[in-house]
């Protein structure tokens, strides 16, 4: 009796872990949908973008805005926005999952071309999932960040 018992409660703390882990899934909205992705819709998404072509399409585009989501406190990110009134900074919380920047600053316009940049790419991702939840049609994440743009912006051109 006491060994079917131990058997069925190492059974038991086998399984409640593993049904945890295949149900909790990822930390993103209900739906799933991280604005990134094909959901088989019409659903708007966001296009993850290289730094060099990002640095050359916000160049030739007069009506794109950059957006910088990186903390202004923190020393390691060092990179500076481009001279550009067109680049805001705005800065986004990771841990609330949202912009603590001031968002006036983003374009009035939903169709306007927006390229959200952070230190290396991680962030801009998640913030450039909220703008499309907001309604922006033409979101870009950059890839590599301000790190790879200010390598871009310093080199000869």
């Amino acid at each position: 009796m006491l060994k079917r018992r131990l058997v069925l409660l190492i059974v038991l703390l086998l399984i409640v872990p593993l049904a945890l882990v295949a149900c909790g899934g990822d930390d993103d909205d209900d739906n799933g949908d991280d604005g990134s992705g094909d959901s088989g819709g019409a659903a708007a998404t966001y296009t993850e973008i290289d730094t060099l072509a990002a640095y050359q399409q916000f160049g030739q585009s007069a009506d794109a805005v950059l957006i910088d989501v990186r903390h202004p406190q923190n020393p390691n990110e060092f990179a500076t926005l481009p001279a550009d009134d067109r680049a805001v900074l705005i800065e986004w919380d990771d841990a609330d999952g949202r912009f603590v920047g001031d968002t006036s600053l983003l374009p009035n316009e939903k169709d306007t071309p927006v390229y959200v940049i952070c230190n290396s790419g991680n962030r801009s991702e998640r913030a450039a999932a909220v703008l499309v939840n907001m309604g922006y049609t033409t979101v870009f994440s950059v890839d590599g960040g301000m790190q790879v743009w200010s390598n871009i912006q310093s080199a000869p051109q």
